[in-house]
């Protein structure tokens, strides 16, 4: 496992972090992921903590959506006429 540098996704706290690279950063430092110290003061398991279950149903239902759009056009065959 990686690990990266992440800055705390509490706008109110000033914390960067090592952790583990769930989303293969190159560059910038991800902000998805609280630091331990809100974790303890939000009652939140820091360990459990992932990139695809921080988001929203929100999110997360746009996002399946998009993908089985995609799944539609993913299997269509090229076909070109002469």
């Amino acid at each position: 496992m990686d690990y990266v540098v992440h800055y705390c996704k509490n706008k109110n706290c000033n914390n960067a972090f090592v952790a583990e690279d769930y989303t293969k950063v190159r560059d910038i430092p991800p902000h998805w992921r609280l630091c331990p110290d809100c974790c303890k003061e939000l009652g939140i398991d820091y360990e459990k903590q992932r990139p695809w279950n921080m988001r929203d149903e929100k999110t997360q239902k746009r996002i399946k959506e998009q993908i089985e759009r995609l799944k539609k056009y993913r299997f269509k065959k090229n076909v070109t006429k002469s």
